[in-house]
């Protein structure tokens, strides 16, 4: 889906996709993620598009075995290896919101990446997801707040939100770029 496209995402008939990426280890709790997609799924059996709802699990890592194991339970995870870094922005824009429910996290880059493109985040606030917060005050793009993912979606979809996504998204740009991130 090109980003900002006229074909708006709650009114296609495709299956609304949520992303996880990176490395495969229980300490990033995608057994809540899939849990929050679940509850989506329920909670939305009136609406095709959501009731048939897919997560996309990318990565690799130690932690792989017992992550799929914790995950056997839902039917609707499609796995996928690592990808490189040509290939991120692609499968970034062919997913409607990308999940990061972490219990301990640094600053992922892979939520800049996500947000710069103009995919909203749900996530848990920890690292750099709660100084992220001040900048998406009315949650049109990003939240750290655990509130169930129905009211994020549908925030997040709000035709008349366009510009103001894409303001937040120019000044995560300016505040994120690789220019002003220093790593020693």
């Amino acid at each position: 889906r090109p980003f900002f496209s006229t074909k708006h995402p709650r009114y296609s008939p495709e299956p609304y996709r949520f992303i996880c990426m990176g490395r495969l280890d229980p300490l990033k709790q995608y057994n809540l993620s899939a849990k929050l997609v679940d509850d989506f799924r329920k909670e939305n059996q009136h609406y095709p598009p959501f009731a048939n709802a897919r997560l996309s699990m990318v990565g690799d890592g130690w932690g792989k075995d017992e992550v799929y194991a914790s995950l056997a339970p839902y039917d609707f995870i499609d796995y996928y290896p690592w990808i490189d870094m040509k290939e991120l922005v692609p499968i970034i824009q062919s997913h409607d919101m990308m999940l990061m429910h972490s219990s301990s996290e640094g600053g992922p880059l892979i939520t800049i990446e996500c947000l710069s493109c103009g995919l909203p985040v749900h996530s848990t606030p920890v690292g750099i997801h709660s100084a992220l917060s001040h900048l998406d005050p009315q949650k049109l793009l990003f939240t750290s707040d655990m509130q169930p993912l129905t009211s994020f979606v549908r925030s997040t979809q709000s035709i008349d939100s366009h510009i103001e996504r894409y303001r937040i998204i120019e000044q995560i740009r300016r505040v994120y770029s690789k220019s002003t991130l220093r790593f020693s």
